[in-house]
């Protein structure tokens, strides 16, 4: 059972996460809640963290900081009440150790799969695209939320 592709693709997607982990402690209070696009900064965040569960055949969800809903989350509308900080770091460890122990469970054969679960929403994807998406979408939202933070004075995360 080789490994070396997913060993080399992993590192990838914790860097993005843990991008969302530096994000959430280098982001001002003043900026937390200001809006890059359409969204305030720390949506960024838990939009893009729960792409683990919607790119990841896995069974169970990752369960929602408070106050969060579903809507908040897919971006289906602008949240007005956030997580803490500290629940939103929470969330994010959570989703990281899910794509691990995921990870974990695949090999490199398995990365040219169909992802079946994606099917339901017309995507024809293999579970190794489906790895990587999660990487990009994070790198996605970073990029917003990098953005609102140099054109307010402050460094960015990248």
């Amino acid at each position: 059972m080789s490994r070396s592709v997913i060993d080399g693709l992993l590192p990838l997607v914790e860097d993005s996460l843990n991008f969302l982990t530096k994000l959430v402690s280098a982001c001002p209070d003043d900026l937390w809640c200001a809006k890059a696009g359409l969204w305030p900064i720390w949506q960024h965040i838990v939009h893009a963290v729960s792409t683990v569960d919607f790119f990841l055949p896995y069974e169970a969800p990752l369960p929602l900081p408070a106050p969060l809903t579903a809507e908040v989350v897919r971006l289906s509308e602008i949240g007005s009440a956030h997580p803490t900080k500290e629940d939103i770091l929470a969330f994010i460890q959570k989703g990281k150790e899910k794509t691990i122990n995921y990870a974990a469970t695949i090999s490199d054969s398995d990365l040219a799969q169909p992802n079946d679960k994606l099917k339901a929403f017309n995507l024809n994807w293999s579970l190794g695209r489906s790895l990587t998406s999660i990487a990009t979408h994070c790198q996605y939202h970073l990029g917003y939320a990098d953005s609102l933070l140099r054109s307010n004075g402050r460094p960015g995360v990248f």
